[in-house]
């Protein structure tokens, strides 16, 4: 069974639950305190999970781990990467030197593209 489908169960059984002690389907005879707790039930809960939710949220990212040597690898990577660009581009357009426009230069619109 899924976490989808467990969830989707709880739900539904606890859905079931609640309209049974609301509407008193089964004649239980409970006090009408009972019901007047249950009837606002459902909103209590939403407003509790959005407040559970909102609160993981943010201690996550209060305890959020930097990892500063994923960060030097990944500015290395973007060094890395500018220069290969920077020696594809002397390479390739090098014909193009001296010239005026990319339509006067042989080099078309999907070789410039391909580089990327």
């Amino acid at each position: 069974m899924t976490k989808l489908l467990q969830w989707l169960f709880g739900v539904s059984l606890l859905g079931a639950l609640w309209a049974l002690v609301t509407f008193d389907l089964l004649d239980l005879s409970l006090p009408q305190t009972y019901r007047e707790v249950a009837w606002p039930m459902p909103f209590y809960l939403l407003i509790s999970f959005g407040c559970y939710s909102l609160a993981t949220v943010g201690y996550r990212v209060a305890t959020f781990n930097d990892c500063e040597e994923a960060a030097k690898e990944l500015q290395e990577q973007i060094k890395e990467a500018k220069e290969d660009l920077r020696r594809k581009d002397t390479a390739e357009f090098s014909s193009c030197a001296g010239r005026r426009s990319l339509v006067e230069c042989s080099a078309t619109f999907e070789e410039i593209c391909s580089l990327f």
